[in-house]
């Protein structure tokens, strides 16, 4: 008996294009479940109460809707990352080269602000990494976020409990 004959059957019996279609929809559907239970187990795995810092570079409107208390989340999956529990905000300032005298040059950026919130937040502590939500923290990475508006930062600072 030949593995495939004469009409396309494999094995004499199934069609060779439906034997691919099947396997095709098989293999979608574990991948399916596999993604569905790696989630649940990351879900399930204790947290570890942290705070960070993120900063963000405002105007005068948007620093005004920033508010203790509120919630933050990522807008890139609604995970919820921290609630805010302090707000600093100080002027932009930005540095030039003045080239010509060969110096630097601080600057005021007129109508801009540094703001720096920091959130108590729950996180998935490892030993090679620290994740919100599935969202993996570092000093330096950018975030986009929602509180009273919608705007990107960069996470600052991370302090994990003593």
């Amino acid at each position: 008996m030949q593995l495939i004959d004469k009409k396309g059957k494999l094995f004499g019996k199934i069609n060779i294009l439906d034997f691919l279609i099947i396997l095709l929809a098989v293999v979608v559907l574990v991948g399916g479940l596999y993604i569905y239970t790696s989630r649940k187990a990351v879900d399930n795995q204790p947290t570890t109460p942290i705070e960070i810092d993120i900063e963000l570079v405002l105007t005068k409107e948007q620093e005004e809707a920033i508010e203790v208390g509120q919630t933050v989340t990522n807008t890139k999956n609604g995970a919820v990352v921290g609630i805010i529990y302090d707000k600093k905000v100080s002027e932009q300032i930005e540095i030039f080269s003045n080239q010509i005298k060969g110096e630097f040059v601080q600057s005021v950026v007129p109508g801009r602000y540094n703001v720096v919130i920091s959130l108590n937040s729950n996180a998935l502590v490892e030993a090679d990494r620290i994740s919100i939500s599935g969202l993996e923290i570092n000093i330096g990475r950018p975030i986009s976020i929602k509180c009273g508006f919608i705007g990107s930062g960069y996470f600052i600072g991370i302090r994990l409990p003593e």
